[in-house]
């Protein structure tokens, strides 16, 4: 990494945060929900040799598993939910549980790649 790419550098916990990109912090690294801008719009850095892989989708499911268990849980123990309810209560978890942290989680991957090629 050269002492101009370290300057504005954000660690790719911050990266995923705000969804920037890793070496200036201000371009956007996302275009739309879940696609990878190729270039920085701010500095011109190419994205596309930084690919995520399938590491955001394999731990948003772990997350999406987790939150429809303790939806089940919760609406099953603390409300003593009749019937359907915990079902329901389950898949909106699961989906809630699986999208919200795909974009950021895919933002972490795509800067942790750069941030590894960078100190090569």
């Amino acid at each position: 990494m050269s002492e101009d790419d370290r300057a504005g550098a954000l660690t790719p916990l911050q990266a995923a945060l705000r969804r920037r990109c890793p070496r200036c912090g201000r371009g956007r690294l996302l275009e739309g929900f879940l696609r990878a801008a190729p270039v920085c719009e701010s500095c011109g850095l190419d994205l596309r040799p930084y690919d995520a892989g399938d590491g955001p989708a394999f731990f948003a499911g772990a997350l999406a598993g987790l939150g429809g268990v303790g939806a089940v849980a919760l609406s099953m123990l603390a409300f003593d939910a009749p019937g359907a309810w915990p079902v329901a209560a389950g898949m909106a978890g699961a989906i809630v549980g699986g999208l919200a942290p795909l974009p950021f989680l895919k933002c972490f991957f795509i800067a942790q790649a750069w941030r590894k090629a960078a100190r090569r």
